[in-house]
């Protein structure tokens, strides 16, 4: 009987944990943790040849989504690192451009 409460108790936290995992987004905002969330891709490429610095305001594209971030520091090698909006730093990351497009139309120089 032990044995056998022991396991649910398992299973219960184990599926209590995927759920959790498996939450969305705009629901864990609603709960008011302070999360990113998906948006729309605008289409708009950030190429070798698109200016970009810190802070610039970006979208990246992460597990089918894209996801509003931030960008902290563009390399010699075209790759920039970026920080996901309303995530943890532990979820920086060094994206390559074409991970990114620009967030919105900007107006040229």
């Amino acid at each position: 009987m032990v044995k056998h409460r022991t396991l649910l108790i398992v299973a219960s936290a184990t599926l209590a944990l995927l759920a959790l995992c498996c939450i969305s987004p705009y629901l864990l905002a609603v709960m008011g943790w302070n999360v990113g969330y998906p948006v729309e891709p605008t289409g708009i490429p950030i190429t070798r040849e698109t200016e970009i610095q810190p802070q610039d305001e970006v979208l990246a594209l992460w597990e089918g989504a894209w996801w509003p971030a931030e960008v902290l520091q563009v390399y010699d090698d075209g790759q920039i690192k970026i920080h996901y909006q309303g995530w943890g730093s532990e979820w920086d990351e060094v994206v390559s451009r074409a991970r990114l497009q620009r967030p919105h139309q900007t107006a040229d120089p």
